[in-house]
C-alpha cells in the first residue's frame, strides 16, 4: 500500500506521481463500487482515480 505524498512511477509511462488520497471502503468509485487511490501527476497536476487493485497489482513503483 502506498501513503500519502509518496511519489511512484508508473512503469509503462514513466509518469511520475504523488498519491492524494488512500482508498477506503467509504470512498467507492460509482462505475464498480472499488476502493480508488486518488493521485496527481507531477508534470501537469492532473489528478487521476484508479482503483486499489491496478495501484498494488505492478504497474506502480515507488519513486
Amino acid at each position: 500500500m502506498f501513503k500519502p505524498g509518496q511519489q511512484v512511477k508508473h512503469l509503462k509511462s514513466g509518469g511520475i506521481y504523488e498519491i492524494i488520497a488512500l482508498p477506503t471502503e467509504e470512498r467507492l468509485l460509482e462505475h464498480n463500487a472499488q476502493p480508488f487511490y486518488e493521485y496527481k501527476s507531477i508534470d501537469t497536476g492532473v489528478r487521476w482515480l484508479r482503483t486499489q487493485k491496478e495501484m498494488e497489482d505492478g504497474r506502480f513503483s515507488p519513486v
